[in-house]
């Protein structure tokens, strides 16, 4: 059986030293990340270099310093975490669930909820 949380928690650490190689070597070729339209970068992000695209638009936006993740749910081909960013400004945290779907050993998607849509628009202004 495969160790779903091991990938997240490697995806992560992939990601916050920006190893984006590592996070792409973990994902489908039709890898993608749903952000919702309300957000200032809203829209759908495809294939292997989708998370590396997203990360340079939103940590620009919002000056994120660190993501921190908790609470994993697993389910049969998903994993659910909450995720902290950590501001650069020091400012109050905004908070996210992340569902990452797998196909396999590999994430074919995520899909972030964010808790506080206005907060994340009011970061981005």
């Amino acid at each position: 059986m495969t160790d779903l949380v091991a990938i997240v928690n490697a995806f992560y650490d992939a990601s916050a030293v920006g190893d984006f190689d590592a996070a792409e070597a973990m994902m489908t070729d039709d890898f993608q990340i749903t952000e919702a339209d309300n957000l200032p970068f809203g829209g759908v992000y495809k294939g292997k270099s989708a998370l590396r695209d997203l990360f340079a638009k939103v940590m620009a936006m919002m000056s994120v310093a660190e993501l921190k993740h908790s609470h994993m749910m697993v389910g049969e081909n998903s994993v659910c975490c909450v995720v902290d960013m950590i501001m650069a400004d020091g400012g109050e945290p905004i908070q996210l669930l992340e569902m990452f779907v797998f196909r396999g050993d590999k994430v074919c998607e995520i899909r972030p909820f964010y808790f506080n849509a206005d907060a994340v628009a009011a970061k981005c202004a």
